[in-house]
């Protein structure tokens, strides 16, 4: 479990470190004095980046780079739509993020793999 905890952090490090300041994501901020296991690395993106969440996911599922949705908003899910509130503030979060891959037998190649995948995608729509 050490070994498991180790890794995560020394990636979500690096994600966190490769992400500040990053035109359009945003890395997860974690509090002082907090330390999570990092189950999951997800990031949001800017709302100046001109970019969607699905587009992000679907360009880097066509570069072999899985994602996930972020934050799940229930109450837009079918089963619960009919009666549905309204959260802006959880809808504009389910609508911005994603998760990254993130599991201890990441290698810094893959993580490479996904940061410049991320990259990609904010020059192609820079430049269209």
């Amino acid at each position: 479990m050490d070994y498991i905890l180790e890794r995560r952090r020394a990636l979500a490090a690096r994600y966190g470190a490769c992400l500040s300041g990053h035109p359009a994501f945003i890395a997860p901020h974690v509090p002082a004095g907090l330390m999570p296991n990092w189950q999951s690395y997800q990031v949001r993106l800017r709302e100046e980046a001109g970019l969607s969440r699905n587009t992000v996911m679907d360009r880097l599922f066509e570069m072999g780079i899985p994602t996930r949705r972020g934050v799940m908003a229930s109450h837009l899910e079918p089963p619960y739509r009919r009666d549905a509130p309204f959260l802006p503030l959880t809808e504009s979060a389910a609508a911005a993020t994603l998760q990254l891959p993130m599991h201890p037998e990441l290698t810094p190649e893959q993580q490479d793999r996904v940061l410049n995948g991320l990259d990609l995608v904010t020059t192609e729509t820079a430049r269209a």
